[in-house]
């Protein structure tokens, strides 16, 4: 599995089409967004989403469709897994990951790989929206997407991830802060979006979800 399909693999949400200005919102307000939208994903404890995903391959001038579902546990354990048309897992659980499909299952140790950490982060901040924090692997900028969202434009900070993406665009509730959309855009022009059909916050999860033996 390529670093850019494990990082493809992992990104999630709801899109909803919504006019936006391509003026970012000032100063003040950026602070008051950054601050409402922090809190609400300080208190994300679990997700349970289902989604699909349209991934436009340029050269191909093609999409690929995908469906799956998306578990997420505070403070970092994560399940991405596809379910239509083919089968695969992504499984983060602290400092391992497991990914499988058919042919098998391979578990990587972050704590002796450096990109794959970077690359967990990045998956981390992205899925329980913490990415506008001081320990942000993105610059970011912030738009008015409608009333009621945020276009926040991501652009990774890491040089290695910065040579595969040009930038990580979220759709977010201005209201809940709950991530609404977020779109992928490579530096070889492919487009991945991914739609949540449901989106649930505070539901039980099991921690045999994220099991990595």
């Amino acid at each position: 599995m390529t670093i850019r399909m494990l990082l493809i693999a992992a990104v999630l949400c709801l899109h909803v089409p919504a006019m936006f200005s391509e003026t970012p919102i000032d100063g003040r307000q950026e602070k008051e967004a950054v601050a409402s939208l922090n809190a609400s994903a300080a208190a994300i404890k679990t997700i349970d989403a289902s989604f699909t995903q349209v991934k436009s391959i340029s050269l191909l001038n093609d999409k690929l469709v995908a469906q799956g579902k998306l578990l997420f546990s505070a403070p970092d354990c994560l399940r991405w897994e596809y379910t239509k048309p083919y089968r695969y897992t992504f499984i983060m659980n602290g400092h391992r990951v497991k990914f499988s499909n058919s042919r098998g299952t391979n578990v990587v140790d972050l704590n002796t790989a450096k990109l794959f950490r970077n690359i967990a982060d990045i998956i981390m901040q992205t899925v329980t929206g913490r990415c506008l924090g001081p320990d942000s692997r993105f610059r970011y900028r912030i738009y008015p997407a409608g009333a009621d969202m945020w276009k926040i434009v991501l652009t990774p900070k890491d040089k290695q991830m910065a040579a595969m993406f040009s930038n990580v665009t979220l759709k977010v509730s201005r209201k809940s802060g709950k991530l609404h959309s977020i779109e992928i855009k490579e530096k070889a022009g492919d487009v991945t979006e991914i739609t949540f059909n449901t989106f649930r916050t505070g539901i039980a999860v099991p921690a045999q979800y994220f099991k990595v033996d």
